[in-house]
């Protein structure tokens, strides 16, 4: 069977400096590797490389990767965190609008900082649909929530849409159901701020068999 040869103008596309690096950056992603994708950080502006959504929201897929991987105790850590935030603070600066994926991933690294993750986790998902029209998902709750059941801080506010405080919502999510057990062994009650159309949510521990 003849195999069609590739047109010079193909050939010549995916050898320009953009392509090499998204393709230097995806090898990073598979192999786990944080430190040749922070080099490719640095050399991207020597080479006069634009830095796309895709770029940033790959580079933050690997931060996020590595932070989760290391221990409390590991210096790195503080390292990585650091440079989460700068990436993102980049992102933003430089015009690409974060996404529902790029918070989550955002909020995945924040509740890894000790003592004030979950804050910080919780504080990036209420600011998205104002800031970048982002709408959250389940999933973008997750860090954080896990973070304050972790440390026992169940008083702190979960803001629910309150188009998912229904039923169906809770039993889809385990780790909410988790929560509002808890919350309720602690005898704390429905002391968790919910948007106003959800107030009828106070019947909720009828169904959660505690």
């Amino acid at each position: 069977m003849e195999v069609a040869a590739v047109p010079a103008k193909a050939r010549k596309k995916s050898h320009r400096p953009e392509a090499l690096f998204r393709h230097a950056l995806d090898a990073c992603s598979r192999n786990k590797d944080l430190s040749g994708a922070l080099t490719l950080l640095e050399s991207a502006d020597g080479q006069n490389i634009h830095l796309t959504s895709y770029h940033f929201n790959s580079l933050l897929h690997i931060l996020s990767t590595s932070i989760e991987t290391l221990e409390d105790n590991d210096t790195r850590k503080a390292s990585v965190f650091e440079t989460a935030f700068k990436v993102f603070d980049r992102m933003v600066s430089s015009g690409a609008t974060p996404t529902e994926a790029t918070i989550t991933t955002m909020a995945r690294i924040a509740s890894c900082r000790a003592d004030i993750g979950g804050d910080m986790a919780f504080d990036l998902v209420k600011s998205m649909e104002e800031k970048y029209g982002a709408v959250p998902k389940l999933r973008t709750y997750d860090p954080a929530l896990m973070e304050f059941c972790r440390v026992g801080n169940l008083r702190r506010p979960i803001p629910l849409r309150s188009t998912c405080c229904h039923m169906e919502f809770f039993q889809k999510n385990p780790k909410l159901l988790l929560f509002w057990r808890l919350a309720r062994r602690r005898r704390w009650g429905t002391g968790v701020w919910l948007p106003a159309k959800a107030e009828k949510l106070c019947g909720l521990f009828s169904f959660v068999d505690c």
